[in-house]
């Protein structure tokens, strides 16, 4: 398992299983820490002036920062800072910060959709699961997911 410790310790606060994670941390990063992928068509974010103003950074700097997803969840800099990350955003690399909003984030989108995990990959990519009868707009990512996840727990 790539970092054990700080993903059993993340999955265990938020009652996710750690193995899910796994799959999560290789689909998104390949197990890379310093993954860092720019967005943009990234169009949401979360008060600019003030991040910058906080981390003494200009507001283009801070705007950049939150299209980007980082680390091995890769959690957008935007949804990051909506869960509470008070810290430069390239910090979302250092493992214990990047898999603690990654689960957080996960566990708000199984919240949102009462416990559907499918669905909650979905919107984990895309923001909101979009289905039709083909299933989700997504579905490569969310069998990708789910079959690291099966291969993990294996």
């Amino acid at each position: 398992m790539i970092f054990p410790d700080e993903i059993n310790a993340a999955a265990t606060r938020h009652n996710l299983d750690p193995n899910l994670i796994v799959a999560f941390i290789l689909t998104e990063s390949g197990g890379d820490p310093w993954a860092i992928r720019y967005e943009p068509n990234w169009k949401w974010f979360l008060k600019p002036n003030y991040w910058a103003l906080r981390m003494n950074i200009s507001d283009k700097t801070e705007r950049s920062l939150q299209m980007h997803s980082w680390g091995l969840m890769q959690i957008m800099g935007t949804t990051a800072r909506e869960l509470g990350f008070d810290q430069q955003i390239p910090k979302l690399c250092i493992p214990k910060n990047g898999i603690e909003f990654g689960c957080r984030y996960f566990k708000k989108q199984l919240i949102r959709y009462s416990g559907d995990v499918e669905f909650a990959i979905s919107a984990y990519n895309m923001g909101t699961a979009r289905k039709n009868s083909h299933g989700f707009r997504n579905q490569i990512y969310v069998n990708k997911i789910m079959n690291n996840w099966r291969t993990s727990d294996e």
